[in-house]
């Protein structure tokens, strides 16, 4: 029995019913066969169906196999029957990768993607069965929009170690026969930078996107808010106010600060930006000062309704500040350029309150954060044009305690291949660097003059190989080209979970950034001052479309 061929049984399944009876299907008691190379068993013959609803279901709905393994399929669902009768169950093979018999049993003959389907009248059931070659494994997945909260991408093109298909109306794709030796799955879509990312087993999502898709910026409305400041015997914190500090950040980025903003009767006034999609937004006021030997400090929640004045009334710093202090160790060639703290309205949205400037030694002091809300530590370290940022989360304190936090950074990231201005780069260059440090992940990033942005990659280890769409399938637009010129960047996240990406938001979640800048590479022999002459001339452009890139990841801008 050949690949590509039908295979058709039909067995028998007995349904005793009463009038009106609902029975399950599945308990297959004898069988006949119709269909190439089986014979037809004695005794089977077609009688008429009562009325019938419901759907079957195969078990298990999806398998993969190897050539000459096993499996046994079975089915459930409901018949509803007006007397007792002899219900027929047809089973037969698409996609010519088995055979199966009258009970249900098949047989893996043959690589490739198949179906198996289980048929009672018009009741039918199915179940995918991808069978690989012994020298093969077989990768699925979804490949989704990450701006759009991991919405499918149908039609795209997905490739690895040589295979290619193309992705379902849900985004779903399997490929099978893939060489044991494919590290990397890639895909492309119109509209979407054609991206790599590791393999994990079996299933690997693929997650796409844009900086164009980037969260629409929405007109807004200003809004005012007034209130006062007051010490505990309610006398007005003013610009002269010893040690004076006052902050208040909102949602969605607004805010405004600085002693200045308390006139001489501690009254603060100002306008915040509300998004017309919002109609509120969260806020929160601080305000501090040093009472003798005592700093004392205080938050207020406060929300901003869209359109309407906010009368805050009086703030009153009465209590202790807590303070949150400590050190900061930078690995070889950075220096600390900021530490900043600030309030976390979710995971993903922090608003700096205060900052220390090129120092290794920090100390704020602050108040208790409101219920509910945690604070946060952020170090920024540069070295030329490459920085890392981290981050302390979810920080809380009470009145007057001192918390003690010593920062050390992760290492920086070294580029091993290819080197600055290196030619004789080939069209699929296997990039490496060195560790940032235990639980990162990479992004790396290519381009060229003209498109900029050509292709990005998500791996887990210390190196990603670029890939070479086959012509004619789609994608090929991101195929590196003999004798041009390419700049590559690599960013690694820490805490970040490739593997389980819905929403771009993930990525600023993670508790540490660490850049490389521009690395420029040519495909080829090129002249040797062609390359100095281009490096020279992009290599700040492409620096300044990877930040624009990494913002919409998650990255601030420094």
């Amino acid at each position: 029995m050949g690949k590509g061929k039908q295979f058709w049984v039909r067995s028998l399944v007995i349904g005793i019913g009463l009038v009106i009876g609902i029975w399950p299907l599945g308990f297959v008691v004898g069988g006949c066969g119709q269909g190439q190379g089986i014979s037809s068993g004695e005794g089977c013959s077609e009688e008429s169906y009562g009325e019938t609803y419901g759907a079957l279901k195969v078990s298990p709905e999806s398998v993969t196999l190897s050539i000459g393994d096993t499996q046994q399929f079975v089915i459930s669902g409901l018949v509803k029957t007006s007397s007792a009768s002899t219900v027929e169950v047809t089973w037969r093979v698409f996609g010519g990768v088995g055979t199966i018999d009258a009970t249900g049993f098949f047989r893996a003959t043959d690589a490739g993607q198949g179906t198996v389907e289980a048929r009672v009248g018009s009741l039918e059931g199915r179940a995918s069965v991808v069978v690989a070659s012994s020298t093969g494994k077989v990768i699925r997945g979804k490949v989704k929009n990450i701006f759009a909260s991991g919405e499918g991408i149908s039609s795209a093109v997905v490739m690895a170690g040589g295979k290619v298909t193309t992705s379902l109306a849900d985004g779903s794709y399997i490929l099978s026969d893939v060489p044991i030796s494919a590290e990397t799955v890639s895909a492309a879509a119109p509209g979407f930078f054609p991206m790599s990312v590791s393999l994990s087993g079996e299933t690997t999502d693929i997650p796409m996107g844009s900086w164009f898709q980037a969260p629409y910026s929405f007109p807004s409305e200003n809004t005012e808010i007034r209130g006062r400041v007051v010490d505990r015997f309610g006398n007005p914190v003013t610009s002269s106010t010893p040690e004076v500090w006052f902050e208040a950040v909102f949602e969605e980025g607004g805010g405004f600060g600085g002693s200045s903003f308390l006139g001489t009767n501690g009254i603060f006034s100002d306008s915040i930006s509300v998004p017309k999609n919002r109609s509120s937004v969260q806020g929160c006021i601080f305000a501090g000062y040093k009472d003798g030997d005592i700093y004392r400090a205080v938050v207020k929640e406060v929300t901003l309704v869209r359109g309407v004045t906010l009368e805050v009334g009086d703030i009153v710093v009465q209590d202790p500040a807590a303070t949150i202090t400590g050190t900061v160790s930078s690995p070889s060639g950075f220096s600390t350029y900021f530490v900043e703290w600030g309030v976390m309205f979710s995971q993903s949205e922090r608003s700096s309150v205060s900052s220390s400037w090129r120092s290794n030694n920090y100390t704020f002091h602050v108040p208790a954060p409101p219920t509910g809300k945690k604070f946060y530590v952020e170090v920024l370290a540069t070295k030329g044009n490459d920085y890392m940022y981290y981050y302390l989360n979810d920080i809380s304190v009470i009145s007057g305690e001192v918390l003690t936090q010593n920062i050390v950074l992760p290492s920086g990231i070294e580029v091993v291949y290819p080197a600055i201005a290196q030619t004789g780069v080939s069209v699929t260059p296997k990039f490496e660097w060195t560790s940032a440090g235990e639980g990162f992940t990479y992004v790396v990033i290519v381009g060229d003059p003209k498109s900029w942005i050509k292709w990005w990659g998500l791996t887990m280890g210390t190196s990603l190989e670029y890939p070479s769409f086959p012509i004619g399938k789609g994608g090929e637009i991101a195929n590196l080209k003999e004798g041009s010129e390419y700049y590559m960047a690599i960013a690694g996240y820490k805490g970040l979970n490739i593997y389980g990406l819905t929403n771009v938001s993930e990525f600023s979640e993670v508790d540490a950034v660490v850049y490389h800048s521009t690395v420029p590479f040519t495909v080829g022999t090129p002249s040797a001052s062609s390359v100095r002459a281009f490096s020279m001339r992009g290599k700040e452009e492409f620096d300044k479309r990877v930040k624009e890139f990494l913002r919409g990841l998650g990255i601030p801008e420094h």
